[in-house]
């Protein structure tokens, strides 16, 4: 299990889809927002949401933030690059939406301020980033389960007083990543019964059943359980590991932060200069499909580069402070 698989970056684009089809309706066709209610539509589409997205997101960044503690490395270099990680991701999308002023966050705020809430992580500027600090915590808390080989009870227990005494999303979604710890272990048994069609047949049932749940704080945990039961899915029978072995979706489920952030920039800009394209929803939605994947590659180059240059900085901060430390001895 220690080498990356297509599956999980191609499940990461699906996410991510949810997110964006989501966010189509809500910002170009608010009115129809909530048409997978409705019969048909509510036989297969409903559930099918952005929030499912970010639940099933939410389990796959704890698998691999326990994978990474399973390394034994450094806390607090992973920490610092994880914190580095969004902070550049806060800043670059903060800074974007004060240059195109959208919804005046140039009138009503200085860019001191823009800066202040990129450090502090917040959604103030950029509320679709409301997931940055339960994902931040969820992952350091991952690794240090991975790190310190924490007992699966302890986790299983602490799962659903968070989501029990949770303040909006935060701890729901911070169980949602220690959902991943659990999936890395039920994985690591590679039990016989993963791979009964029976048992996989009752698992895909289970989760058309759950998935169609209306939103309160129980059905986002519920979203994650959902997450594991599919990932372990995919993971054991053939053809949906096939399938979900495509390298197009997983070089784009490589780039899901990026797509978050291009696909928001293309509706500011849409709602701003095309208005007229709302009589054409199929054409709207087409173009803006394709300019926030084509964004998406460009905003990622951005990332990984200066991603890549804080890293180097934390690694050398941590290699002189090592070295000092062996000079004392």
């Amino acid at each position: 299990m220690k080498k990356r698989e297509n599956c999980f970056d191609t499940l990461k684009y699906i996410c991510i889809l949810l997110v964006m089809n989501s966010h189509f309706f809500l910002f170009f066709y608010r009115p129809l927002k909530d048409f997978w209610k409705e019969f048909p539509y509510k036989l297969f589409l409903y559930g099918l949401d952005g929030k499912l997205g970010v639940s099933i997101f939410a389990v796959i960044t704890g698998y691999f933030s326990f994978i990474s503690g399973k390394k034994k490395g450094s806390f607090i270099r992973y920490a610092l690059k994880r914190y580095s990680f969004f902070l550049i991701c806060s800043l670059i999308i903060n800074t974007l939406l004060y240059i195109m002023n959208t919804e005046g966050v140039r009138t009503e705020n200085s860019f001191g301020i823009v800066i202040g809430q990129s450090v502090l992580l917040d959604r103030l500027i950029f509320g679709t980033f409301w997931f940055i600090r339960p994902f931040f915590v969820g992952s350091l808390l991952c690794f240090l389960c991975g790190k310190y080989d924490i007992n699966s009870l302890i986790i299983i227990v602490l799962m659903p007083l968070m989501v029990y005494i949770n303040s909006p999303f935060f701890l729901t979604y911070i169980a949602n990543c220690l959902l991943g710890c659990i999936l890395y272990r039920l994985l690591d048994l590679n039990l016989d019964i993963y791979r009964n069609k029976w048992i996989q047949l009752l698992a895909a049932v289970a989760i058309y059943i759950f998935v169609k749940r209306d939103g309160y704080n129980l059905t986002y945990f519920i979203q994650g359980l959902i997450g594991v039961v599919l990932i372990m899915l995919i993971r054991n029978n053939e053809k949906m590991y096939q399938l979900s072995e495509n390298k197009f979706t997983a070089y784009f489920g490589k780039k899901t932060m990026s797509l978050l952030m291009s696909h928001m920039l293309c509706v500011y800009l849409f709602n701003f200069y095309a208005p007229s394209l709302r009589n054409n929803p199929f054409l709207l939605f087409l173009i803006w499909l394709i300019l926030s994947h084509l964004l998406a590659i460009i905003l990622d180059i951005v990332i990984n580069y200066i991603v890549k240059l804080a890293d180097l900085v934390i690694d050398s901060i941590f290699v002189r402070f090592e070295n000092l430390k062996a000079g004392q001895k």
